[in-house]
């Protein structure tokens, strides 16, 4: 191609091979007589010799005959990267400086993340479609990409020093495995367009570093107790025998949820009457006080949490993290079958 020839090979070159030569994905290529190295991500989900097509990653998110047998897709894009780049470097840029913030970028969205996944063993459940510069589009079972989401921001914090400058924003889907592929990458594109540009009622502009699922938009710290919740209620399900109906009346809870939740992102701590909510979790009470009384507990810690002294970025004012929390579980609970697709 444009007078060259490109050659993926297993093993190292001969001595006398007069070509250059990238090791993929490893930094270990002087002993090999490589040229240098190359991130990216050049491999798909195998089994053995075979490609992992779409509707077999949809089956990974099975766990016993329990899941959801759909596909995941994740979009996400480093928030203000114009401004980091002209703004965060303040008056020491420099051709050099600027090449570096470049490289240590690329070095995480396309080295480690392919480490990332070998690390937690996921090689064979996600595909990474790209992953470069700034931003990545994974698609796999649904359930390793939700995971991956958290991880991967997790580690993009440390990777950071926690710098609240430099964040990034997702968007998250779920769909059939035989759904078009390009139209579910359109929709998890416009879900990441919606965590960047949503302005919340009190924000005068957006303030990204958000994610978008289930059509909300959550920041991070309400996404981790989306997930806290999820957990809580598979458990309930799962291990403790409750029906999935549990998951509705959960969900009507939220009714009485909605006035608590908004007094207390307003600093307010009057007619917090967190008895409503033991009204419509009363059906799990009669069966299971302990856990009714629980629940009831997640919606008190998230009450505290938004009375006490923290930044707008760590409040939770999405009301719908119990909703996707509820979602989520649907998904995560299922009772599959050998016959759906």
């Amino acid at each position: 191609m444009f007078g060259y020839q490109i050659n993926l090979n297993k093993r190292p070159p001969t001595k006398d091979y007069d070509g250059q030569v990238y090791k993929i994905n490893s930094t270990d290529f002087i002993d090999d007589g490589c040229t240098g190295y190359k991130f990216g991500a050049y491999q798909l989900p195998m089994d053995g010799h075979t490609q992992i097509n779409f509707k077999q990653l949809a089956k990974k998110s099975v766990n016993e005959g329990i899941g959801d047998k759909k596909l995941g897709l994740l979009k996400l894009d480093v928030d203000n990267l114009g401004a980091i780049f002209s703004q965060g470097l303040e008056n020491n840029r420099s051709i050099l400086r600027v090449t570096t913030l470049s490289r240590m970028l690329g070095l995480y969205f396309e080295g480690y993340i392919n480490q990332l996944i070998e690390d937690e063993g996921w090689d064979q459940e996600l595909y990474v479609v790209f992953s470069g510069g700034d931003d990545t589009f994974i698609v796999g079972a649904w359930k390793t990409v939700f995971e991956f989401a958290q991880k991967f921001r997790d580690k993009f914090e440390e990777y950071t020093c926690r710098n609240p400058q430099v964040t990034f924003s997702a968007g998250l889907g779920v769909y059939r495995p035989n759904y078009p592929i390009i139209r579910a990458a359109d929709l998890t594109e416009e879900a990441l367009d919606e965590a960047k540009y949503f302005v919340d009622n009190d924000e005068d502009r957006p303030k990204k570093n958000k994610l978008s699922l289930f059509g909300e938009v959550f920041n991070w710290i309400e996404f981790a107790k989306v997930i806290e919740i999820k957990d809580f209620l598979v458990k309930l399900i799962v291990k403790k025998d409750h029906s999935r109906s549990l998951l509705h009346k959960v969900m009507k809870s939220t009714l009485g949820f909605k006035k608590i939740l908004k007094a207390s992102t307003g600093q307010s701590i009057h007619n917090l009457r967190f008895w409503r909510l033991s009204y419509y979790l009363r059906d799990v009470k009669e069966k299971n006080e302990e856990d009714a009384e629980k629940l009831i507990d997640y919606y008190r810690e998230i009450v505290i949490h938004n009375l006490l002294d923290k930044s707008d970025d760590e409040k939770i004012s999405n009301i719908m993290i119990i909703p996707a929390a509820v979602k989520w579980a649907e998904l995560e609970t299922k009772v599959s079958s050998e016959k759906e697709e």
